[in-house]
């Protein structure tokens, strides 16, 4: 006999980079042209992937320095992405993007993140729909996730040099996620079917 149809929810655990890890902190430049540098790495059963690519818009001499992974440095504990150029003009790409370890759904429950107006965080469903910060973290979408990222969008920027804002950055300081397991009625629809087909054969035996 089969019993139970019901889920229960993995309880939800909060990953903010406190503690060490593998994914360390990488470097690059690009001297005069484009390129990047990427850190990717799992924490507590899920996948982080950080990318920084840049390149400078100031003649061959200049830099355009990348960052990505995690930077512990000055106590900020975050999973970054970031482009700095030598000079004043730069054009970048910056993009942290979440997994699950073994691919199965995940819920996001919350997350403490940091960038510009321009910033885009978005989820991708297992339906593959697109779900935005317009809904609530927790709640719709956010609950049935195979992956979500947070995105500066690709552009040319005049920072101007020598001035505070001189880089281009995003940060992904702690979220709050849970997997979502497969529904037991998933399991009892493959089990009756099993038991059909064994049926069948006894049956024609």
């Amino acid at each position: 006999m089969l019993f139970g149809c019901g889920v229960t929810m993995a309880a939800p655990v909060t990953i903010n980079f406190d503690e060490p890890n593998d994914i360390g902190l990488q470097y690059g430049s690009a001297e005069g042209g484009w390129g990047g540098v990427t850190a990717s790495g799992q924490i507590g059963g899920f996948q982080f992937q950080s990318t920084a690519a840049a390149g400078s818009l100031c003649g061959y001499l200049a830099n355009a320095y990348t960052q990505a992974g995690v930077d512990y440095r000055n106590g900020s504990n975050a999973l970054v992405a970031t482009a700095t150029p030598e000079c004043s003009y730069m054009y970048f790409d910056l993009a942290i993007t979440v997994t699950h370890a073994t691919g199965q759904s995940f819920a996001l429950y919350e997350a403490d993140w940091l960038g510009s107006e321009d910033t885009e965080f978005t989820g991708i469903t297992t339906t593959g729909d697109i779900v935005t910060t317009a809904t609530a973290f927790g709640t719709g979408g956010w609950l049935n996730l195979q992956s979500f990222s947070l995105k500066e969008p690709s552009g040319y920027w005049d920072y101007g040099y020598g001035t505070s804002s001189n880089f281009a950055n995003i940060e992904l300081d702690s979220i709050t996620v849970s997997a979502v397991p497969v529904p037991a009625a998933v399991w009892l629809f493959g089990s009756g079917l099993g038991l059909l087909g064994w049926l069948r054969r006894r049956q024609a035996a």
